[in-house]
């Protein structure tokens, strides 16, 4: 991943509030001369603001997944089928994990959803291969390995872990599936933030 995306995708799970720049470089692996140069760039252009305290607050998060959308590739991602939801809730307690929203609402009412989408660290993949079994068509499971940046401001909520919002747009849009990118920050009124 390159260094920028690391930062993109760092400001991107924390839309609207104030991160000290230099945790941002630590904790994204850059220099401190990078990042800053990078937060300058971000700002001409709008997206981000900075106030005296040396802090940094993404404003524009849908401009920003935007640019990752288009700059970043999206991983190709793995089709499983599963065998029923306790067993899938096991096999991620056993990994580092999220879930997108939709697919969180209707697991914590122990609802199955037609198709679960997951963001699995990669290192963790082997434990979904040991546990369900890869399918071309039609799957339950449907895993995006993610590095460990996707889980930085992931959020647990009732003991499951999820995907924020913005990270779900930008996978939408990488995934040239616009209307569905669309559909869903209109459902969930972030167009307005």
């Amino acid at each position: 991943m390159f260094k920028k995306h690391r930062i993109y995708s760092f400001l991107i799970s924390t839309p609207y509030k104030d991160i000290k720049q230099k945790s941002i470089h630590e904790i994204c692996n850059c220099t401190p001369e990078y990042t800053s140069k990078l937060l300058k760039k971000l700002q001409k252009k709008g997206i981000v603001e900075k106030n005296n305290k040396n802090t940094v607050k993404l404003i524009q998060p849908l401009k920003l997944c935007f640019i990752l959308s288009f700059e970043e590739q999206q991983k190709k991602p793995l089709l499983y089928q599963i065998t029923n939801l306790k067993d899938l809730k096991q096999v991620l307690s056993k990994t580092i994990y999220s879930i997108t929203n939709e697919s969180a609402i209707l697991i914590k009412s122990d609802e199955k959803p037609k198709t679960i989408f997951a963001y699995v660290l990669g290192k963790d993949i082997d434990i979904i291969d040991e546990n369900f079994q890869r399918v071309r068509k039609n799957p339950d499971l449907i895993v995006y390995p993610s590095d460990h940046f996707r889980f930085i401001k992931q959020q647990l909520i009732n003991e499951t872990f999820l995907a924020t919002d913005f990270e779900i747009i930008v996978d939408l849009l990488k995934s040239n599936k616009t209307k569905e990118a669309m559909k869903y920050l209109i459902e969930n009124n972030l167009l307005n933030r």
